[in-house]
């Protein structure tokens, strides 16, 4: 009998572990803050193994009177440390304008910034940096087409 209990431990053990689940690569983004959003973008959350991965981001046909979209997060960190920021971008239909990266000081002074102008299917990088203060914001910027209707998704999040 005592088999018998190891063998299922075994079985329940394997059916559990998180790695034998196809998760999609990133950080969390749930406690991101939205810096901008056009009012008439859509945004929904990309959820994978319980975890915010990135955002879908719909606009409608159409002309766009306001065409951006933003996110940030503060972080805190110490003077000295090495600091980069990297996100994918994929878009359904036509090529965001532009997707910028950046990594500001807690002062709000820039750090480092990357840029992908269009933005189809790509990522954008800002290599890694010396921190000068004990805390950075992580932004990121959307440009969007001026009319038309189109979809992109911003996913895989690196720091």
């Amino acid at each position: 009998m005592g088999n018998a209990y190891r063998i299922l431990a075994v079985l329940l053990l394997a059916a559990c572990d998180p790695s034998t689940v196809d998760c999609l690569p990133g950080r969390d983004v749930s406690d991101w803050v939205f810096t901008e959003r056009s009012p008439q973008s859509a945004t929904t959350p990309v959820i994978s193994c319980g975890r915010v991965v990135g955002w879908d981001i719909a606009m409608p046909d159409g002309d766009h009177p306001s065409t951006i979209w933003g996110a940030e997060k503060g972080s805190g960190g110490i003077v000295g440390e090495k600091v980069s920021f990297s996100v994918d971008i994929d878009a359904s239909g036509p090529a965001a304008e532009s997707l910028r990266v950046s990594i500001d000081s807690a002062l709000r002074v820039e750090i480092g910034s990357a840029e992908a102008k269009p933005a189809f299917r790509s990522r954008v990088e800002v290599p890694a940096r010396v921190s000068p203060t004990s805390g950075v914001i992580r932004s990121v910027q959307l440009g969007l087409p001026l009319s038309g209707a189109g979809m992109w998704r911003l996913s895989n999040f690196q720091f």
